[in-house]
């Protein structure tokens, strides 16, 4: 498993995929109207455009990227987005309580 991992997902991606979801999330949604899922889409083809020809691969980075985007888009769905409700749901019951 743990050279699955190793192989075949690019960690640089896989955090710069989670972090420009965030980013695209929370502040783009008044600037275009287009749904978060395909903004995300989007900024992850144009990332692994980038790395593709930084890292001067061949064909086999192009299934590295395919799963970091994957994994790094499960992943958000799964931890990151609940985390991050759970964190904004206490912050406001702090300003609530506080008041």
């Amino acid at each position: 498993m743990e050279q699955f991992f190793m192989n075949y997902i690019d960690f640089k991606l896989f955090i710069i995929i989670i972090l420009s979801g965030i980013y695209i999330v929370k502040y783009t949604k008044d600037l275009i109207k287009i749904k978060d899922v395909y903004k995300v889409f989007l900024s992850s083809v144009i990332f692994s455009v980038i790395f593709y020809f930084a890292n001067d691969c061949k064909s086999a980075c192009i299934i590295k990227y395919l799963i970091t985007y994957l994994l790094a888009t499960s992943f958000y769905e799964i931890f990151v987005k609940i985390a991050l409700d759970k964190m904004a749901g206490f912050l406001n019951k702090q300003k609530t309580t506080k008041k």
